[in-house]
């Protein structure tokens, strides 16, 4: 990730939301933190929350934390399991990471019911970017959206998020689902030291290269931290270490 792409004071808020989601673990702090990140995002409305997720595709929602988002809609969605029919709940679902719903929407174009897009969009929910994680052992799938009437989102909002995703999550999953599920968090002195460096950004090659190993067993002990960790990929797992005192 190059973090010189983002401008000072967007980094500096980025930080800040980063530092904020390790402590936190209650409603009013996963609303502050979503609507820092909103401000980023240049959205209007936010919502974020928990469902069950299986065979790549979302069965029922459990865990909603909504910051905004207006609650008649939200009535209206649930009254008519909507996320059935939401082409931004099956690339979620499907896929995982952070999305431009102006991207999902031209891949999903074909199957998405025009229906829906009216019924979201008289809500003022027509544009926006979402992003979330997906869990095989978990069966679970987080998912934070941000969205507005207007087409503002960019690809600069989408890397923001994406920077910020694995972070807030841990705050929501926190807040959401208990206390962290049990893991194994015996990891080895070669594998403090790697997760130092993929804390700092840095590839497989950059670490094999820096700690004069070969890129093969580079990737064999990121791989071995994003199991002991359950997590679903490199920042999903630096999320969890900083949480866990292992990475500051």
């Amino acid at each position: 990730m190059d973090y010189n792409r983002f401008a000072k004071q967007d980094l500096a808020a980025m930080l800040e939301i980063i530092q904020s989601s390790i402590a936190c673990n209650t409603e009013d702090g996963v609303k502050g933190l979503m609507d820092k990140t909103r401000i980023l995002v240049c959205a209007d409305y936010s919502i974020s929350g928990f469902g069950d997720w299986r065979n790549n595709r979302l069965s029922l929602i459990k865990n909603i934390i909504n910051l905004n988002y207006p609650v008649e809609w939200m009535k209206i969605y649930n009254q008519l399991k909507l996320y059935e029919k939401d082409p931004i709940i099956w690339r979620q679902a499907a896929e995982g990471g952070v999305h431009l719903w102006t991207e999902t929407y031209k891949l999903f174009g074909e199957k998405t019911s025009k229906d829906f897009i009216v019924r979201a969009s008289d809500f003022g929910i027509k544009h926006g970017v979402s992003g979330g994680i997906t869990s095989a052992a978990d069966g679970t799938m987080s998912i934070m959206t941000f969205s507005g009437p207007k087409e503002r989102f960019k690809q600069y909002h989408r890397a923001i998020l994406n920077v910020l995703l694995p972070h807030v999550n841990q705050a929501l999953t926190r807040t959401c689902m208990g206390a962290l599920r049990e893991r194994n968090f015996r990891l080895t002195a070669r594998e403090y030291e790697i997760l130092k460096w993929m804390k700092d950004g840095k590839t497989n090659w950059e670490i094999s290269s820096i700690l004069n190993i070969s890129e093969r067993t580079a990737k064999f002990h990121v791989q071995n931290i994003e199991h002991k960790l359950n997590a679903v990929n490199r920042p999903h797992a630096v999320a969890i270490a900083y949480e866990m005192g292992f990475v500051h």
